[in-house]
């Protein structure tokens, strides 16, 4: 083999190494889950201040994966539930007399997750079984 031969041998081989080896970190996320059940997936609250502990499947670290919420009136921070992971959603009064939506969402490199908050007004006729 001459020098030119060699050099495009090693070219190419490193190449194959980079390309191959590249996916490695996309492969480990593909393991990586974060959840919220179905009945969780939607939060509605009447006109007062309120929270609620919403419980999150995962196999992150808690440092894996990050919330925001979508409003000024809507609050949300992780929040351990008995041990296990969670987040906590607050909304604030709602004197505006309209109905707000919003949303909450869990953000990760495995996934995102998106939870509607529906916060109702004075206005409003809420059954209390719906809520």
């Amino acid at each position: 083999m001459n020098k030119n031969s060699s050099f495009f041998v090693f070219i190419f081989s490193l190449m194959f190494y980079i390309i191959t080896t590249g996916c490695k970190e996309n492969n480990a996320v593909q393991g990586m889950f974060l959840e919220v059940s179905s009945e969780e997936i939607s939060q509605e609250f009447d006109k007062a201040a309120s929270s609620v502990l919403v419980p999150v499947k995962t196999n992150m670290n808690e440092n894996d994966w990050k919330v925001e919420a979508s409003d000024s009136w809507i609050a949300v921070s992780k929040q351990s539930i008995d041990g296990e992971p969670g987040i906590n959603i607050s909304v604030s009064d709602n004197d505006t007399g309209n109905r707000r939506e919003g949303t909450v969402k869990l953000l990760s490199s495995a996934n995102d997750v998106v939870i509607t908050v529906t916060q109702y007004s004075g206005a409003d006729i809420v059954v209390e079984g719906d809520i």
